[in-house]
């Protein structure tokens, strides 16, 4: 091969030449660059985790939310029947709440009511479920449920 051949290989960036120089000439780079991406991926990492934290959190109370629909939901069909006693509605929430959502989670969980009249029941909890980070607030619900209840026949 020629040296003209070598020559224009290396011209034109295709193999054998020395790796290509950066803008400030040579193949290092200058020394009050080291660590300038240090700060910014600092800081992307951090709101990323916080972004991670927040949308569990709120995924954890949206799960807190429904299994409580659905314990006074099974509070307010227990206590349909015509011969459900008094008690029935408090103990069917209890056992499905404890079932569903115990724990840390459960602990902000109010008293059930039940409301029983004479055409239908209605189940309501309050609920608060803490903030996991102080910068962020809490969040306050109520669950509500009604059912009809059996009545006797005419």
């Amino acid at each position: 091969m020629s040296e003209e051949g070598g020559g224009r290989a290396r011209a034109n960036g295709r193999g054998g030449g020395r790796a290509r120089a950066n803008e400030h000439g040579g193949g290092r780079a200058r020394a009050d660059e080291h660590g300038t991406i240090a700060l910014p991926a600092v800081i992307s990492i951090a709101i990323l985790l916080l972004a991670f934290v927040l949308a569990t959190q709120f995924a954890v109370w949206l799960y807190a939310k429904g299994a409580l629909r659905s314990a006074v939901q099974s509070a307010a069909r227990a206590a349909a029947p015509l011969d459900a006693p008094v008690e029935a509605c408090g103990r069917a929430f209890e056992l499905a709440r404890s079932s569903l959502l115990d724990g840390d989670v459960g602990a902000g969980v109010g008293g059930v009511r039940c409301d029983r009249g004479p055409t239908l029941v209605t189940v309501e909890v309050d609920a608060h479920f803490d903030a996991w980070l102080p910068i962020t607030p809490g969040w306050h619900t109520t669950v509500r449920a009604v059912a009809v209840r059996e009545v006797e026949p005419a």
